[in-house]
């Protein structure tokens, strides 16, 4: 009796042992975090300082172009007063401190660049669907965007806002100054980019 108990026991015990293990918990999938905002900094003059620096450039690199390819005496004293003047604004913002600069300092139409439309207010530029094309700079394109503008041309941004090519973002641009051309165009600095969600 005391040897069949025994076995039953030990037969009890290796049917347990042999069982198999219970299935672990599938793992709990971590949730992706949304894209991370990039917005401007608390003081976004730099970064527009430097933007209007580069508008100036290529302003004066547009019209010294001009000046060279043209022997009509009327249009070189049209680019010649323009380049004086952007040469000037350019050795100012040049000398300039981050502390000094306005944005409004060169919201104004360029000496002898009148395309016959007038400036608008100088204020932020807000777009809830835009992205940029690989141009360099690029330009800024959204919906319902006509072939007559306006147009933004984007020639800074706020530090920690970078942006690709065919992203679209929930934009903040402000106005730095006009470029030369037939149609409204402005010279932007981003000041905030929100990255949105990528359709399905």
């Amino acid at each position: 009796m005391r040897l069949f108990s025994f076995m039953l026991l030990t037969i009890f015990a290796l049917t347990a042992c042999a069982s198999p293990p219970s299935t672990p918990p599938p793992p709990t999938s971590t949730p992706t975090p949304p894209p991370a905002e990039a917005s401007a900094t608390a003081n976004p003059q730099a970064p527009c300082l430097e933007a209007a620096k580069t508008a100036l450039q290529m302003e004066i690199s547009t019209y010294q172009k001009w000046l060279a390819n043209t022997t009509d005496e009327a249009k070189k004293a049209t680019y010649t007063q323009a380049l004086n003047y952007l040469q000037d604004r350019l050795h100012a913002y040049e000398a300039m401190s981050p502390q000094d600069y306005r944005p409004d300092g060169l919201w104004q139409t360029i000496p002898g660049a009148d395309n016959g439309h007038p400036l608008p207010p100088q204020k932020p530029i807000v777009l809830g669907n835009a992205w940029l094309d690989s141009g360099d700079p690029p330009q800024v394109h959204f919906p319902k965007q006509t072939r007559s503008g306006p147009f933004y041309i984007v020639v800074g941004a706020a530090e920690g806002i970078r942006l690709h090519p065919g992203v679209h973002y929930h934009l903040t641009l402000l106005p730095i100054m006009p470029q030369t051309y037939p149609f409204p165009s402005y010279y932007v600095c981003v000041l905030k980019a929100v990255p949105l969600p990528t359709p399905q």
